[in-house]
């Protein structure tokens, strides 16, 4: 398992016009519980720079690669919002890290 962590930003400003594409974004990727466990839905904060939002997902052993596409796919459907920056990180869990250990 690893957990995918999802931050984005967007300037203030752009907020209504990032709630509406992120609905239509859920209407067509929805979370996938085949894929992994949403841990984190949606965390988001308010900053002097705009807005930061973040997502972890954990996923499901043999799931990586697929769980990347569906998630690559859904934000690049943010790629035509002016600002819109994001980030997709993967971070290994603690058993995980244990076995490289041993």
């Amino acid at each position: 398992m690893a957990y995918i962590v999802i931050n984005a930003w967007y300037p203030s400003h752009k907020a209504d016009e990032v709630g509406k594409r992120y609905e239509e974004v859920m209407k067509n990727y929805p979370p996938d519980n085949t894929l992994g466990t949403t841990v984190i839905p949606g965390a988001v904060r308010a900053t002097k720079d705009g807005i930061e939002t973040m997502v972890i997902v954990e996923v499901k052993p043999g799931k990586f690669d697929e769980a990347s596409i569906y998630i690559s796919k859904a934000m690049a459907s943010y790629a035509d919002i002016e600002g819109y920056e994001y980030s997709i990180v993967v971070w290994a869990t603690l058993p995980e890290v244990m076995q490289i250990a041993e």
